[in-house]
Parts: C-alpha cells; sequence; structure tokens
C-alpha cells in the first residue's frame, strides 16, 4: 500500500494510521463540510470568525472547541512582528553560518557575529574579503603563510565562500521575514498551523488596530500582507509557570514559547534590575500600583519582594517577621495574583497593551475569583489595559459583569462563545447583552447531570443524600 492510495476521508485515516502511513498527515483538528471528507483547517477548527480585543473580552464554550486558540494566535502574531526585524537580523546570521559550514569552515577564521554583521552589510570579493579579515582578531593565518599548493586550494574555498555569502545577502528581506513568521507559528501550534492536507485553502490572520496587519500561511511559509509592528505588547498568561521557575536557572527549552518567553524576560529583568529595558513604563505603572493595594490585601499577605535580596530570591515579605516567602513557594492561586503585580511592577505591560489569560480562575476558590475578577476590571480603568480570556465559570463571569458595570469600564464587557457545530467546526460568535443569562443555561448542565444520578440512587440510611 502507497500513501496515495488513501483517500481523505475518516476511514482512510484510520486505515492510514493502523497501517503505520500517516507521516505526511498533518493531524489537527476536524473541519470538514461534506460528509466523510476532511476539507480544510486552519488553527484550530474555526470558520472565519472576528472579535474585538478591547475593555474586558471574554470566550466562554465548551472544552475542545477552540477558544484558546484565539489568545494564542494574537499573541504569536504580535510577538513576531514586535521584533521582526531583529528575528530577521538573527536569521541571516544563522545563514551565514550554514555558508560557512558548507564552503568555508577549511578557511582560517573564525566567525563572530560582529563579522557576519559586516559580511552581510558589504558587497564582497575575495580579495575585499582577505583585506576585512586582515583586520579583524578572528583571522588566524594569512594565506601567504600556507604552502603554495594549500594556498591555491584555500583560495578557492575562500572564493566559493564569497559566493554563498552573496547568495546570502541576495535573499530578499520579504522571503526573510516570512519564513520567520511561519517557523515561529509552527513552534507554538508544534507544526499545525496549516490544513490537513496540502490541498486545502489557506489560513490566514488579521489585525485591524490602526495599521491593517494579515498574515497567510501556505505550504511551508507566511505571507506577511505588512511588516509593521502592531503598536502594543501582549503578554499571554497560561498559569504560575513563569513563577515556578523564576528562582531557578533551569533550562526552558521543554516550555511552550509564550511560558518560554514569559520567563526569560522576568529572569532577564530580575537579574538587572537597572537594565533600564522598560524604565519609563516601570515608573508609570508604579505610581498607578498603589491603587492596586486594597485588592491584593485582601489575598496577598504582604508585599512582593521584585529584586533578588539576601538568599538571591524573587519573594513576598510576610508580615509579623517571618521568614519571606519565595514565589514558587506560593499557592497556585496566590501565584495567579502575584505575578500580575510583579509584570505590571516590571514595566511588561502598560497602557493600551494586551493581557491574555488562560483560564485563570481554575486555581482558585470561588471568593478569589470573585477578588480576580475587580482585579481584572481595574487593570482595564488604572491601566488602560485591554484583556482577553478564556473561562469555564459562572461566578467568575458573573463578577466581571458586576464589576465592568460598578467601575464604569468604557468599552464595557465583550462577551463570546465558541460552538462546536455538528460536522466538528466552530464558530466564535459573538452573544448579545439580552442573551447573557441564557448563556449560563450550558454552565448549569453539570448540576443536572449530578441531580440526576443523585435520585436514581437509593436513599441514604438515615435519611443521609
Amino acid at each position: 500500500m502507497k500513501m496515495e492510495d488513501l483517500k481523505y476521508t475518516r476511514s482512510g485515516l484510520m486505515l492510514a494510521v493502523d497501517s503505520y502511513f500517516y507521516d505526511d498527515f498533518i493531524y489537527f483538528w476536524k473541519h470538514d463540510e461534506e460528509k466523510d471528507k476532511i476539507t480544510r483547517a486552519c488553527l484550530s477548527q474555526w470558520y472565519p470568525s472576528i472579535f474585538i480585543v478591547d475593555g474586558v473580552t471574554v470566550i466562554v464554550g465548551e472544552n475542545n472547541s477552540g477558544k484558546s486558540t484565539v489568545g494564542k494566535a494574537l499573541y504569536s502574531l504580535c510577538s513576531v512582528l514586535s521584533n521582526l526585524d531583529e528575528r530577521v537580523h538573527q536569521s541571516k546570521l544563522l545563514s551565514v553560518d550554514e555558508a560557512y559550514d558548507r564552503r568555508g569552515r577549511f578557511l582560517p577564521f573564525s566567525l563572530t557575529d560582529e563579522l557576519k554583521s559586516r559580511l552581510l552589510a558589504e558587497e564582497l570579493s575575495g580579495e575585499k574579503l582577505l583585506k576585512i579579515l586582515q583586520g579583524d582578531k578572528s583571522y588566524v593565518i594569512g594565506m601567504d603563510d600556507f604552502p603554495s599548493d594549500l594556498r591555491q586550494f584555500m583560495k578557492s574555498q575562500l572564493d566559493a565562500f564569497v559566493v554563498e555569502l552573496e547568495r546570502v545577502r541576495n535573499i530578499p528581506f520579504e522571503q526573510y521575514r516570512d519564513a520567520v513568521v511561519w517557523d515561529y507559528f509552527d513552534s507554538v501550534f508544534h507544526s499545525q498551523v496549516l490544513p490537513v492536507f496540502k490541498e486545502a485553502g489557506k489560513t490566514s490572520l488579521e489585525i485591524v488596530n490602526g495599521e491593517h496587519i494579515k498574515v497567510g500561511f501556505d505550504s511551508s511559509s507566511a505571507a506577511v500582507g505588512l511588516s509593521a509592528s502592531p503598536g502594543f505588547h501582549v503578554c499571554y498568561i497560561n498559569g504560575p509557570t513563569a513563577m515556578n521557575l523564576l528562582n531557578s536557572n533551569c533550562a526552558l527549552d521543554a516550555l511552550e514559547v509564550y511560558d518560554r518567553e514569559l520567563t526569560e524576560t522576568l529572569r532577564q529583568l530580575a537579574d538587572s534590575p537597572s537594565s533600564g529595558l522598560v524604565g519609563a513604563r516601570k515608573v508609570a505603572n508604579r505610581a498607578r500600583m498603589k491603587r492596586l493595594r486594597e485588592v491584593f490585601d485582601k489575598v496577598l499577605p504582604g508585599s512582593v519582594r521584585n529584586r533578588k535580596t539576601g538568599k538571591g530570591k524573587l519573594s513576598v515579605a510576610v508580615p509579623g517577621g517571618r521568614e519571606p516567602i519565595c514565589f514558587e513557594n506560593l499557592s497556585s492561586g496566590l501565584k495567579s495574583f502575584v505575578l500580575i503585580w510583579h509584570i505590571l511592577d516590571q514595566g511588561l505591560i502598560s497602557d493600551g497593551d494586551v493581557l491574555i489569560l488562560d483560564e485563570p480562575e481554575v486555581r482558585m476558590h470561588p471568593e478569589w475569583q470573585i477578588v480576580y475578577a475587580e482585579l481584572i476590571a481595574l487593570l482595564c480603568k488604572i491601566f488602560k489595559l485591554r484583556i482577553l480570556l478564556t473561562s469555564h465559570s459562572v461566578d467568575f463571569i458573573h463578577a466581571l459583569k458586576l464589576y465592568v458595570r460598578k467601575y464604569r469600564l468604557t468599552p464595557s464587557l465583550n462577551l463570546y462563545k465558541s460552538v462546536v457545530n455538528a460536522n466538528g467546526s466552530a464558530d466564535i460568535k459573538p452573544v448579545e447583552k439580552k442573551n447573557w443569562d441564557k448563556l449560563f443555561d450550558t454552565f448549569v448542565r453539570a448540576i443536572d447531570i449530578l441531580s440526576k444520578i443523585q435520585e436514581s440512587l437509593p436513599e441514604e440510611p438515615d435519611g443521609q443524600s
């Protein structure tokens, strides 16, 4: 049996798996329009969906309906475009390394980033490259120092290396840019950016925020409609992972991209508190953080130490002279609050930025969920943040509604529901205010299920239930 003999049907895919013929398939969400045929898919199982991230935006829905993918896609696009020029430059430096491995490894010099940048900046010949190398400390031995037969070989290698460098230099910026964007999304979505087979339609994402930014994905590359920065910073919090690792030096390679980037940035700021990376933002944030203190006092037993002091640990100072509690030793619920305080204090998010929270309430007692909802409303009011979150909690969403009203947020609350259709596709639809209460009907189905189970059981002795 050959892979090309298989049809793209559910039964065909099952046969492929059973026969171990599945190397060319990208298994992802179903997105089929025709019965028993898989026709297209994109990052998730969405059909085209439009949603607004302004004020507080909440996406609800059942598990496995693509809610979290919204935040991941937004974070990925903004993150990769925010420092795209630097990412492209690093990609070019890597291309020089590859050219050196192919044609220059026998040459008597080593490559530094400074030398690579200079080689990329100038049109070269073998003679010009020699002059550059002779003035560089990486140049180990001159050509004239080699025996005549080896000297000729070295010059041929030098000329071949120059040809490789020119090939690298002549690759258009747009080609590097599109490859960088593709690779980033490929890492976030674990090689599942594309539809399940090559003949399917394209995947595209668009952001309208002053400028119109569009990225389309096709084959093994991306097509960026505008290589501009989104104009705002995005912070993605998937849980307390960063809090667990800030005080350690362990490698972060196994983490998801968004967890790794947040942890790396916070580590860097903790190790170099005077680096000035976000100096103005820090000053502006700290002046306003006092207005959050009343909310934090409801759960936080002391002040956060955002500097490595004493034993070199980021910690919470506990009242009463007790030993400070290191970040990693806090409860999971408390870490969620301290992490927000910490990223504000470090200036990672500020006016107009986007904060993405994936089911932030899951580690909290219901009472703390209500406190966290008030914190989110105040972040929007005081810091002008735009917050996108997903949730399964009736208490949490209801508290958000109330605190948005209490603090008179404008814009207020945007509520969306991710709906899984009968064929496995999904739509993200806005929920009108008049239908908000009906939305919670799906949340209480679990109570109905438990009630039916209880009714089916025999009565406990002594009237217990």
